[in-house]
């Protein structure tokens, strides 16, 4: 028996997702707000042991005024880098989500894993490009925002926050990360950097909230051409 092929135009539905990525921004908003007030709290303990120990040993004084200041840097820097990181942790996994869903909404034969090269924001971007149509004008200005902190995750995580190679690879680091966070504080003595206050996690944030915003809002506007197969039915063969 000969059969062809039944295509229908059809719309992706993905509230189910945004409601998850709504609450999943919610809470990680949550989470950051309450890490943050246990690190003032633990820096606050922090001044007042260096102030206790300053007279206890006044001729220490400058020496523990340093001591402060560096960890104070750090304690404030771990926080927000691992903000950074968590934040990109959940863009990834969004992402992902998204592209199994169109995925599995239309029968692709392949998956945004299935891609050479490149990490996995930029290859379930190439995905959705692929399968969707997306496009890059919808998304440009935060994409090229999010190569930025991308960037600084990747010397976050693979670097701890320092400046490392030859000198013109650490000034070029340098630059690049003055220059598109002016917010960091950069120590020349520990070639590292330091992100003191929230506001870049904020942004962060709020950039991927936009960015998959856009994104879901286009491929539910858009039609996919989905096969529906028929249900194969035995017929009682009756001679005549």
């Amino acid at each position: 028996m000969f059969t062809k092929k039944n295509f229908k135009e059809q719309r992706i539905e993905l509230g189910r997702l945004r409601t998850k990525f709504q609450y999943e921004t919610k809470y990680l908003v949550e989470y950051l707000s309450f890490t943050s007030d246990l690190t003032e709290k633990k820096n606050q303990q922090l001044s007042d042991q260096i102030f206790s120990d300053s007279e206890s040993d006044p001729e220490a004084e400058a020496i523990l005024q340093q001591l402060f200041e560096k960890e104070k840097d750090a304690l404030l820097s771990y926080y927000h880098n691992s903000g950074i990181v968590l934040v990109y942790t959940v863009f990834e996994s969004v992402l992902s989500d998204l592209c199994n869903e169109v995925k599995e909404f239309t029968g692709a034969g392949f998956s945004n894993n299935c891609l050479s090269g490149g990490n996995l924001i930029g290859k379930s971007k190439l995905y959705l490009e692929l399968v969707s149509e997306l496009p890059f004008d919808l998304i440009q200005g935060e994409w090229a925002r999010i190569g930025q902190f991308q960037n600084l995750r990747n010397i976050i995580v693979h670097q701890n926050s320092c400046f490392v190679g030859s000198q013109q690879s650490v000034d070029k680091q340098k630059h690049r990360v003055s220059n598109n966070f002016h917010a960091i504080k950069i120590s020349e003595v520990y070639q590292r950097f330091y992100i003191l206050d929230d506001a870049l996690v904020v942004e962060f944030v709020d950039l991927i909230k936009r960015f998959i915003s856009k994104v879901i809002d286009y491929l539910e506007s858009v039609d996919f051409l989905i096969e529906h197969k028929e249900s194969n039915v035995n017929l009682e063969c009756v001679p005549f």
